[in-house]
């Protein structure tokens, strides 16, 4: 028997130093090799960036299919996975920091706004780039132009920030106005015998009804409405002011009381044709003309210059203009991700975006764990001299929240810190804000939200359709309290209601004590109602209108830092495979270049956005996850998305 198992042994070992000779060595000389080339292309890449020039009177041209993000360009969140052949979203920031570049670049003849379709609206985002431009054309006094082939509203919201709106005459220009809607999972949780029993404070607190019920209630739709409603008169007077800045109206102020008014028209065309023809757009004011691309080159070639070599205009993309300027770039492929840790004095922005889970989370999400680590980090780094924290969450995990908030009142300690609240910071997401020595909110974030939730699911009736059956044995009638084989008895939800509620009034004192306001009014401002940035300016819950920009500006002075200060973003760039791909090809963004035109953006088919609603539904079940089953998180209908 020894002898047997002696020779089994011998065999397995034998056949483990083979499969290493096979799979093994080959890998090495695999990794080898490609150590080898990366060296190679990292050489390229960094002579790339030395040698490559601006052409005279060039347009910086922003691609708008690509989409924006409040985490930076080259960050993990906005790089797609090796099988992905796109290209990631534009840092906010980065966006921000070129268009400013830009305007001081004597090369760069102004912007051109390549029109694409925003896959997530973020109305904060689309002001605060609005801005961007405005500032722009009023620094430089150097021209915006926007062609809008295939316009969605947001899209066309921002666009008005040119000079010039330019539409394919085929084109329509969507006008229906603002929607919310949600999916309620009451009726196939019920077939599938999963059970959910919850623990709620907070009228307006509503994230649980898609869970417990088969429509929005009355208090969610109240609050859904008037969040609603003010998106749509700050949209419609941007959009009229600035068509008349522009000089293209029809339309007097008094007229624009009358019948034939642009504000009018817009609300006309919202209740009656949703889709307005390029054309008739044009005739009303929304926009300057209509061309066709070969009208547009024409055009811009002659505003700026000629690129011979590609057929077009005198161009460079948001995506090169950034490589040439250093901004937001990743690091080499040699090194470790850039230390935060040195002399010189930084005031570092740290991004919050995503929903807020227990641990360290996933890409998309914001583990309390990973945060708060990286905040005591700063911390501790003598460096770091200002922090603004750009909050871009509906919240979620109650455990992980007050992880990251704990950690943000000792860092506010150690030196001034706002917060700059993005598309959405509300609940778990303004739970963490209230340690702030100042928040700044534009007036289309959607923030507040002060309530809790508990949510506990059971899978009792879908295992006897399995016919599954469960027994237990417990030292206590409280032994068996978070089990999911059964639903909670009246007892055990009287507990987690106790909890939930003390929760609540937890959230409630640290907005009293942080915002200094008297517990009384922020009883009446609480229950969970969701809030516009317009509103909670009245409200005290935030204290100014402004972006990032003015954030990072109120630390600076708070912190007496010099005007060209180093701004660090955390977490910083990192590298991906994808740009070695695309090093020996022309990643140039050059969507009206004869010879290199950019194949643009495909419309999603049905089952693609069928797959991405339930695949955001699916996540959003992962993410409950905290350790007491406790949240404080936006209502879903909330997430609004723009849809064509």
């Amino acid at each position: 028997m020894k002898k047997f198992l002696k020779n089994v042994f011998a065999s397995f070992c034998g056949s483990c130093l083979s499969l290493f000779f096979l799979l093994g060595v080959p890998l090495v000389c695999l990794f080898a090799v490609f150590g080898a080339f990366v060296a190679l292309v990292e050489e390229k890449m960094d002579g790339n960036a030395e040698t490559q020039k601006i052409h005279r009177a060039s347009f910086l041209v922003i691609d708008l299919a690509r989409g924006f993000s409040d985490s930076p360009t080259t960050s993990a969140v906005n790089q797609p996975g090796l099988i992905y052949s796109g290209e990631g979203r534009f840092g906010l920031f980065d966006t921000m920091c070129a268009i400013e570049s830009a305007a001081q670049d004597e090369n760069i003849s102004g912007i051109f706004l390549s029109g694409g379709e925003f896959s997530e609206f973020g109305a904060s985002t689309i002001q605060e780039l609005r801005g961007a431009l405005l500032r722009f054309r009023i620094v430089s006094q150097k021209p915006v132009y926007a062609y809008l082939p295939s316009p969605g509203f947001g899209e066309y919201w921002l666009a008005t920030a040119a000079d010039k709106v330019w539409l394919n005459p085929y084109s329509e220009l969507p006008m229906m106005g603002f929607a919310s809607t949600n999916l309620y999972f009451k009726n196939a949780l019920e077939k599938l015998g999963v059970g959910v029993q919850i623990a709620k404070v907070g009228t307006f607190k509503s994230a649980v009804e898609p869970l417990v019920s088969d429509r929005m209630s009355n208090a969610d739709r109240a609050q859904t409405e008037q969040l609603l409603n003010v998106f749509k008169n700050i949209s419609e007077r941007e959009i009229v002011d600035a068509r008349a800045a522009a000089g293209t109206l029809a339309f007097s102020s008094a007229e624009d009381e009358e019948e034939g008014g642009l504000a009018k028209k817009m609300t006309e065309f919202a209740e009656k044709v949703a889709y307005v023809p390029a054309q008739e757009a044009v005739s009303a004011g929304l926009a300057d003309n209509v061309f066709y691309r070969d009208e547009v080159i024409e055009t811009l070639s002659q505003k700026g210059a000629s690129d011979y070599k590609l057929n077009s205009f005198a161009q460079i993309s948001l995506g090169d203009y950034m490589k040439k300027c250093g901004i937001g770039q990743p690091p080499s492929f040699s090194d470790s991700v850039p230390s935060v840790l040195d002399f010189s004095n930084k005031i570092a922005v740290v991004y919050v975006e995503g929903e807020i889970v227990h641990g360290n989370a996933s890409v998309g999400q914001v583990g309390g764990v990973w945060l708060s680590s990286l905040l005591r980090d700063l911390r501790n780094n003598y460096s770091v001299q200002g922090v603004v924290l750009r909050v871009n969450s509906p919240g979620g995990s109650v455990f992980a929240s007050e992880e990251i908030r704990r950690e943000v009142e000792l860092l506010a300690k150690k030196c001034p810190l706002a917060v700059s609240m993005g598309n959405i910071a509300a609940s778990g997401g303004y739970w963490i804000s209230t340690p702030a020595k100042k928040i700044f909110a534009m007036p289309t974030t959607i923030t507040g939200s002060i309530g809790v939730f508990g949510v506990f699911f059971n899978f009792g009736e879908a295992g006897q359709k399995l016919g599954i059956t469960t027994d237990a044995v417990a030292t206590s009638p409280l032994a068996e309290i978070d089990t999911i084989r059964r639903p909670k008895t009246p007892q055990e939800m009287e507990i987690f209601q106790k909890l939930t509620e003390k929760i609540y009034t937890d959230f409630l004192k640290k907005v009293s004590a942080g915002r200094n306001i008297p517990m009384g009014d922020v009883e009446k401002i609480a229950e969970g109602r969701v809030w516009s940035g317009a509103d909670a300016l009245d409200l005290k819950l935030v204290d100014e209108f402004g972006g990032l920009a003015d954030a990072i500006d109120f630390v600076r002075r708070e912190a007496k830092l010099s005007q060209n200060v180093e701004i660090i973003q955390v977490p910083g760039p990192v590298n991906r495979y994808r740009e070695i791909l695309n090093t020996f090809s022309d990643s140039s963004s050059n969507p009206f270049a004869f010879v290199k035109a950019s194949a643009g953006t495909p419309g999603a088919s049905a089952d693609i956005v069928a797959a991405r609603e339930f695949h955001r539904a699916w996540m959003r079940f992962r993410a409950f996850n905290d350790p007491v089953g406790v949240y404080a998180r936006l209502p879903w209908s909330l997430e609004i998305t723009e849809k064509r």
